[in-house]
């Protein structure tokens, strides 16, 4: 496959730009991106729900397992009253007695056979602990993509930065000669004030501009569960977009790399897993029961002032109800209903992932081609602002052809970078629908 990358420098004046800010960290986008998979709470959650999963996933939650449950008691009894007579009809009377009762008990219940439901449920635990895989892979895939996409953003609203504030020193050279001018006599106060005004409007878009700039770091900030008002600034000054695509390719690595596709191919099969388990209870169970035990009492009177048992019980338990008010039949055809519907999202999840991988990809195409048309433009543009200043200042031009000249220049500016950025959101959005691994590329 050809592969080859755009290295997009936007003027030759941003070479001379300092992208540092003070003792600010300098920021990577692989520094982001480790810090995302360490930090990110949506992440974090995802983990935990599949070590959920995970943890389901046993023997003892099938029901393979036995149950041994243990109980104990013991009691006694204070102020018995005990009278009886002897041989020679005299009577006595034995008060404040006590009895002791105690015991200890251990049960276990064993089931054999179910159907093979616990079979069946050990297939569906397994194919969710699959599915909770896939799901943590598209949390973490989605949370790369949008910490990706917002450190171009934090460049792209920088670039627009630049842009302005070139455009704002052009305005103050054009306020500066307008003034001396207007106080040689040479132009009129309209002129003078008609430049102010332009200077003054530009410095408005700064101002506004470095709002969105913060704006932009202070959503990279959220996406690496750091404090937002921690201050930092982007390593890289340029936005690089990859021409390496081939839609036949990205179509086929849909089908076989898609995490959430996978997360759904799991459903499906855990919907068929739910609807064989009601079909097992159709059938009879057999369980072992066994029950074991010790006890006991002391009573200070009487023929047996002490007493002890054991005991050993077991014995096989079947159990088969055949009639439920036809309740297992309705069960069993709303399963069937939902694993039909479990296919039906399936298949309509496939057609929106390879809708939105064909729209990503032509707005990828066309941007690439807005992009080889705007460097033109630019270098255009510039050249002509330059080209107005000097004529400016030696008088053979207006303001106004100096203003639309510089005007032309930021807006040729603006449409590069705005097919830069969306070229770069595109790519981004191709390789997350083909499940291409994000931090290989």
């Amino acid at each position: 496959m050809l592969r080859h990358t755009f290295f997009i420098f936007l003027f030759s004046f941003f070479a001379s730009q300092s992208w540092a800010q003070g003792q600010a960290e300098k920021l990577t986008i692989n520094e982001a991106i480790r810090i995302a998979l360490e930090s990110n709470f949506n992440i974090q959650l995802a983990k935990n729900i599949e070590t959920i999963a995970t943890n389901n996933n046993s023997l003892g939650n099938a029901g393979f397992l036995p149950t041994v449950d243990v109980s104990g008691q013991y009691s006694n009894n204070n102020n018995i009253r005990f009278e009886a007579s002897n041989q020679e009809d005299s009577v006595f009377v034995l008060r404040n007695l006590k009895s002791n009762n105690y015991g200890l008990d251990a049960t276990l219940n064993w089931v054999l056979f179910d159907g093979t439901k616990m079979f069946v449920t050990l297939d569906k635990l397994a194919a969710i602990q699959e599915q909770a895989k896939w799901d943590s892979k598209v949390v973490i895939e989605n949370t790369l993509s949008n910490t990706i996409s917002a450190y171009y953003n934090i460049i792209n609203e920088k670039s627009r930065l630049f842009i302005l504030q070139d455009a704002l020193g052009l305005s103050n050279q054009r306020l500066q000669i307008a003034k001396s001018k207007y106080e040689l006599g040479k132009f009129s106060k309209a002129e003078y004030l008609s430049a102010q005004v332009d200077y003054n409007a530009d410095k408005s878009a700064v101002i506004a501009q470095k709002g969105l700039l913060n704006g932009s770091k202070v959503r990279l900030n959220v996406l690496l569960a750091r404090k937002a008002e921690t201050t930092f600034t982007v390593a890289d000054s340029v936005i690089t977009v990859e021409n390496y695509f081939e839609i036949s390719s990205l179509s086929y690595k849909v089908e076989a790399d898609n995490y959430q596709l996978a997360a759904s191919k799991v459903g499906l099969l855990i919907a068929s897993r739910e609807k064989r388990e009601i079909e097992t209870e159709l059938l009879p169970t057999i369980a072992l029961q066994a029950n074991t035990g010790i006890g006991g009492s002391t009573n200070p009177v009487g023929f047996l002032r002490t007493t002890n048992t054991t005991s050993l019980n077991y014995g096989l338990t079947a159990s088969w109800r055949i009639f439920d008010g036809f309740n297992k039949n309705r069960r069993i055809q709303n399963a069937v209903i939902n694993e039909y519907n479990q296919e039906v999202s399936l298949n309509s999840l496939r057609n929106e992932l390879l809708g939105a991988l064909e729209t990503q990809f032509v707005l990828y195409q066309n941007r690439l081609e807005l992009i080889r048309l705007e460097v033109n433009n630019v270098e255009v543009a510039r050249e002509n602002s330059d080209l107005a200043l000097e004529r400016f200042k030696v008088g053979r031009s207006n303001s106004l052809d100096l203003r639309e000249a510089q005007l032309n220049t930021v807006q040729a500016a603006g449409r590069l970078l705005n097919a830069l950025y969306e070229a770069k959101m595109a790519e981004i959005e191709l390789l997350r629908i083909s499940g291409t691994t994000i931090l290989e590329n």
